[in-house]
């Protein structure tokens, strides 16, 4: 469990995939130029959805969507 985690960076979910690609250009851009001690995360808003994950036949593996339910704006 996250809440559990006792180590390491802490990070963020940039996003999700159901398909099949690879992250490593990506995460060593990012593991290699954004640092904690340098990177400024300004969170204005959260959006609370409601996740579900269905197993898709067509793509021979798990689904998943999402619905809006509510969004917190948050001040300053």
């Amino acid at each position: 469990m996250a809440l559990q985690h006792a180590g390491g960076r802490p990070h963020i979910s940039l996003g999700y995939s159901y398909a099949s690609a690879s992250s490593d250009p990506l995460n060593g851009e990012l593991r290699n130029k954004v640092l904690p001690r340098r990177a400024t995360l300004l969170v204005d808003r959260v959006h609370l959805l409601d996740v579900a994950w269905t197993f898709d036949e067509t793509l021979g593996g798990w689904r998943m969507a999402w619905e809006p339910v509510a969004e917190f704006p948050l001040g300053r």
